[in-house]
């Protein structure tokens, strides 16, 4: 009975994926807003390589919360827009979580040589390399990922 149990357990969620990846338009060609440039604050700073998901999103202002779009229409009080990177949190309710992929700060130039302490940040960065976190609002220069932050600069994990 177990065994048996564990294979409907498997069935149903391939079930979902499928759904999820039929549902989930190819959208490359868009007719939607891209939602990170969009709506402020509806999307996560992350490296390079954030994971790809181009997909169309119903996003809920009130909520703050993206589900994949599938092939119908956006329910009341929820807007479609593109995201480009991305990654599906909750598969039951296709819960999306969306992200800007930054150039990483040490591949521009913006790191010195440092220990490494693990906290991740967003980073301002000016033509004369002085960089600050970016909490959001305008930046000047160039937004960047830093892996290593220190507090006053980017590490590049040398020591």
């Amino acid at each position: 009975m177990e065994l048996r149990s564990k294979v409907v357990q498997g069935f149903l969620a391939a079930a979902v994926g499928m759904g999820l990846l039929v549902g989930a338009s190819d959208s490359q060609a868009t007719n939607y807003r891209y939602l990170c440039t969009s709506v402020q604050g509806a999307c996560d700073y992350t490296g390079p390589n954030a994971p790809v998901l181009r997909a169309d999103v119903c996003y809920n202002a009130a909520s703050g919360v993206s589900t994949l779009k599938g092939s119908g229409a956006c329910t009341g009080g929820e807007t479609p827009y593109y995201v480009e990177h991305g990654e599906v949190i909750d598969p039951m309710n296709s819960q999306v979580a969306s992200y800007v992929a930054l150039n990483d700060a040490c591949d521009q130039g913006y790191c010195s040589a440092g220990s490494s302490n693990g906290v991740e940040e967003a980073l301002c960065c000016d033509g004369d390399g002085n960089c600050t976190q970016h909490v959001g609002g305008t930046c000047t220069g160039e937004i960047v990922f830093c892996a290593d932050w220190t507090g006053t600069e980017c590490s590049d994990g040398s020591n």
